[in-house]
């Protein structure tokens, strides 16, 4: 890695100081290919997970809002460096005028800083088009299974339904009374939602039997006789 900065005299015990002279091939390499943000299979497994987004339509709008958030992070990250920039030609300039050495040296300390957060951007921004790349690739892949892919609310009380239903049914005998109160609250709530509109039978297909339970027990005129 280019412009990497040595860390200077003093700072370290000299035993430390050989360490790392020692592995600083490894050191440099783990910085490069460290993990910045989330993998494929973190975005699949965890951000899209089966609970918190149970159905097509969840799912790939909930790839719309991390795409969304990468791109606008990405110019805020634009902004950065055009300040990172401007930091470092007035740290160049600071140096070449300086006639006071210390001047010159904390000129020096600035621009050396502005170099080293130049490559940590460079390398943050990369792995945020790679993200941005790979919500698209999910939102892709999703969009065949998906009832409305322009307005969200088309569906969204089948998935909060099915979702706070499948969370409703692990509560535990014991749990806490306010977990229980807002868990059972939201469910039946986006269950009378959705049957209000009939998507009740969308919002119980393939649910476990004592989901139905769930429904029956405080939304009876909702289930067929």
């Amino acid at each position: 890695m280019t412009n990497f900065p040595e860390l200077p005299l003093g700072l370290l015990q000299e035993e430390d100081s050989s360490f790392l002279v020692e592995n600083a091939q490894r050191i440099r390499s783990d910085w490069q290919k460290r993990q910045i943000f989330r993998t494929d299979s973190e975005a699949r497994a965890s951000v899209l997970n089966d609970l918190h987004h149970p159905t097509p339509d969840a799912k790939y709008w909930q790839a719309v809002r991390e795409h969304a958030l990468m791109a606008e992070q990405l110019i805020h990250m634009g902004f950065d460096w055009r300040r990172n920039e401007l930091a470092l030609a007035r740290a160049e300039q600071r140096m070449q005028l300086a006639v006071d050495p210390l001047v010159a040296s904390e000129a020096e300390i600035d621009r050396d800083e502005a170099l080293f957060k130049r490559i940590a951007l460079r390398q943050i921004a990369a792995d945020r088009v790679r993200e941005i790349r790979m919500w698209q690739t999910l939102q892709d892949e999703l969009l065949p299974h998906v009832i409305d892919p322009v307005h969200i609310d088309t569906q969204q009380a089948i998935s909060l339904a099915r979702r706070w239903l499948l969370a409703a049914r692990h509560l535990a005998p014991g749990a806490n009374p306010a977990e229980t109160e807002n868990t059972l609250g939201q469910a039946i709530s986006f269950a009378r939602l959705a049957a209000s509109r009939g998507q009740l039978p969308a919002v119980l297909d393939g649910l476990p039997e004592d989901t139905r339970q769930i429904i029956a027990q405080f939304l009876p005129e909702a289930i067929p006789a």
